[in-house]
């Protein structure tokens, strides 16, 4: 059996979790059915990624962790959320995670950090039917 992974375990998947303001060195997808989140997660494991390295965001729950405009968490928090949604492409992205948790469907957050390891969280993710994939890097971000 492999070992897993020596990743930073991904700061998103405990309870009481923080803001996440910028998911860096993170991929981040939808998946429709829980059952897809299965899949994905044993493939992951089987691949050598640590469980601490995959956080998934359901329902209502979610809206606390990912809240796209900030007004959960202060007004320092929806400052940052009204420069990113000036500067950057995120806000978008989040309206979109936030919007699916709402009807049901899963986010995934996997800590990919390396070249190798985001290539491998992707082809698992399209295997699976993952849509709205993206890796955010530091200062840049790619779509998948």
């Amino acid at each position: 059996m492999r070992q897993p992974r020596r990743l930073t375990p991904s700061p998103f998947n405990k309870p009481g979790a923080p803001f996440i303001l910028y998911p860096a060195y993170h991929m981040t997808t939808i998946l429709d059915t829980q059952e897809q989140v299965e899949q994905v997660k044993a493939k992951l494991l089987e691949a050598g990624y640590a469980p601490e390295a995959i956080a998934v965001f359901s329902g209502e729950a979610a809206l606390r962790h990912i809240d796209q405009d900030g007004r959960k968490h202060g007004w320092i928090a929806r400052f940052l959320r009204n420069v990113q949604d000036y500067v950057a492409d995120e806000t978008q992205i989040l309206k979109k995670y936030q919007q699916a948790c709402l009807q049901g469907k899963h986010v995934m957050y996997i800590h990919a950090g390396t070249p190798g390891t985001k290539a491998t969280v992707r082809d698992i993710l399209r295997a699976h039917g993952a849509y709205e994939t993206h890796f955010f890097g530091p200062y840049v971000m790619e779509d998948f």
